[in-house]
């Protein structure tokens, strides 16, 4: 029996997914400098990429190679779905291992979290958040503008100047009260970025100040 019909034996086990990837790797490596005599540089590439490994996720890259060389032949086959099947359960067992690993690696830094958790219990704060929903109080209704979408100088000037009144109204009613209420000290406005941004104390409160000069 000539090599190619070896080689093409082996390709018909790999399509009905009889080869395991370490008997595969084999059989290449001791045949490579036939391979490269009777397969062009893209069936070996299809058939046995650069970055191969002995796993079945690669297995279905070969079979999926082999397939392929076989259909550019005028011989199309239906393949196995035994390695498509066992890459499946590899990355199951691979995730289960990199979880279990993760674990075991955090566990110190975990359990020191839960002790100091023990020895500070946290204090439950009321705050009526609800009443600060919906409108603040004498805000004006929304404008309603004639067109859907703003086009002009104008129109987008008419929808900036909105936008930056609801932003004020919406700061004082809304966010001043919150910051009130958990103490957050106001500083005076600093620029960053082409903003005017007034800082809190654990969070930053942004105002765009461009919003008529927007384009879409």
């Amino acid at each position: 029996m000539g090599f190619q019909e070896e080689m093409k034996r082996m390709f018909l086990r790999i399509v009905a997914g009889e080869v395991e990837p370490v008997e595969w790797e084999k059989w290449w490596n001791s045949n490579r400098l036939k391979l490269e005599e009777n397969l062009t540089r893209g069936d070996r590439g299809r058939i046995m990429p650069a970055l191969w490994s002995a796993n079945y996720y690669w297995m279905t890259k070969t079979q999926g190679g082999v397939a392929y060389y076989f259909h550019a032949q005028g011989r199309p086959v239906e393949t196995s779905g035994y390695y498509e099947e066992k890459a499946r359960e590899e990355e199951i067992r691979d995730r289960q291992k990199a979880m279990e690993a993760y674990h075991r690696k955090t566990a110190p830094a975990r359990r020191a979290w839960e002790e100091y958790l023990e020895k500070h219990p946290t204090e439950s704060i009321s705050f009526d958040w609800k009443s600060l929903l919906g409108m603040p109080p004498g805000q004006k209704p929304v404008k309603v503008f004639g067109y859907k979408n703003a086009r002009t100088t104008e129109q987008w000037k008419e929808c900036g100047e909105e936008l930056k009144l609801r932003l004020k109204e919406n700061l004082q009613a809304k966010i001043a009260p919150v910051a009130k209420e958990y103490g957050m000290k106001k500083q005076a406005p600093k620029p960053l970025c082409g903003k005017r941004t007034a800082w809190y104390s654990g969070f930053s409160l942004s105002v765009i100040s461009g919003a008529a000069d927007m384009r879409p």
